[in-house]
């Protein structure tokens, strides 16, 4: 024994065998996994895995690589998706990857929320004056003011067109778009 171990270990500094080190730590969990390694902790990430998608590793049929990426999945459901796409596209494990990076950012993009029906005035004013007027009318709306456009096709049609005006302006009942 050395002099002034004891002191060393009263100080919480540990002797060489401890098992304070990470590499030490990793060594005696890979024994117990019977796994030859450094890292064991990624053994016993994959106990983490649905149940058939840890088969599908111990067979053989998918590799560490794919497990590892399919672990970037949070829900088992995503999980077992991947597994199932791995296998049947037979993917390497980079591909495998990217299917993986695809699926966790569709997963987390919320969905859009139906927008509110809305009813267009404009567009409803437009066709119900189009239809009175018997001619394309445009409604344009700007920040501030708006303006109509009523086509015609020579001085008769204008004239007509006036005249249809001047008897809108004359009815009492209201446009259709205004009810």
């Amino acid at each position: 024994m050395q002099p002034g171990h004891k002191k060393r270990r009263s100080q919480g500094v540990r002797g060489p065998d401890s098992m304070a080190r990470p590499a030490a730590r990793h060594a005696r969990a890979a024994a117990l996994f019977r796994r030859r390694g450094r890292r064991p902790g990624f053994a016993l990430r994959l106990l983490l895995l649905p149940e058939e998608v840890r088969s599908l590793v111990e067979d053989g049929t998918i590799s560490a690589g794919h497990a590892r990426a399919i672990l970037s999945l949070p829900a088992a459901r995503l999980q077992k998706a991947a597994a199932q796409k791995i296998v049947a596209l037979r993917l390497s494990v980079r591909q495998a990857e990217a299917m993986c990076k695809r699926m966790l950012q569709e997963e987390e993009k919320p969905e859009p929320k139906p927008a509110p029906l809305t009813v267009d005035y404009v567009a409803e004013c437009e066709k119900s004056l189009t239809r009175r007027l018997d001619r394309k009318v445009r409604i344009v709306n700007g920040k501030r003011k708006g303006r109509f456009e009523l086509e015609f096709y020579g001085q008769e049609d204008l004239q007509r067109l006036y005249d249809a005006l001047l008897a809108l302006g004359k009815t009492e009942e209201t446009p259709e778009c205004l009810n």
